[in-house]
């Protein structure tokens, strides 16, 4: 028998820096242990929401960092209440 332990991350503070293309995102998620994950995604905000839904159920806090043409995203993520401000 395999035991999985899983990270729980609830309430606390996860960075999720956004690569932005027209094409795709990629997308590099970090918690205070390290980088957690790094993934590529289609350029969808709701794929990422869908993503960080399933896999953060507790909803942590996050902070988005992305340029100029990633704006759009934090504001609509920040719309949902997933981000602390600066």
């Amino acid at each position: 028998m395999i035991k999985v332990n899983k990270l729980d991350l609830t309430g606390q503070l996860i960075y999720i820096g956004l690569d932005v293309h027209k094409k795709s995102w990629s997308v590099s998620i970090f918690t205070r242990y390290g980088e957690y994950k790094s993934f590529s995604q289609p350029p969808q905000v709701e794929a990422l929401v869908h993503y960080l839904r399933h896999h953060f159920p507790g909803l942590c806090i996050m902070r988005f960092m992305s340029g100029y043409c990633g704006f759009w995203i934090h504001d609509r993520l920040e719309r949902r209440e997933w981000t602390v401000p600066w």
